[in-house]
């Protein structure tokens, strides 16, 4: 079996998951509010990278619009609640 190969933005996807289930337990355990900007800001960076990696995989316009509005919506939204 050939081994597949994790590039660097796969590598940043797992990191900014990784941060993103750490601030939603954390949450849920403190109940801190303060935390969820910081969660919607590693959410927009998962999204903005599964864009990247899907047009880098299949040259659509359509797909990599929505996962950029999505992102930006979420940045905004992220934004707005520091």
């Amino acid at each position: 079996m050939a081994e597949k190969k994790i590039d660097i933005l796969q590598w940043f996807q797992i990191i900014s998951a990784v941060l993103v289930m750490t601030f939603s337990m954390t949450y849920i355990v403190t109940e801190n509010t303060a935390l969820i900007p910081f969660l919607l800001l590693f959410m927009a960076l998962i999204t903005f990278i599964s864009g990247f990696r899907e047009y880098k995989k299949s040259n659509s316009l359509i797909g990599i619009i929505f996962y950029f509005g999505s992102a930006l919506f979420i940045l905004i939204v992220a934004i707005s609640l520091f």
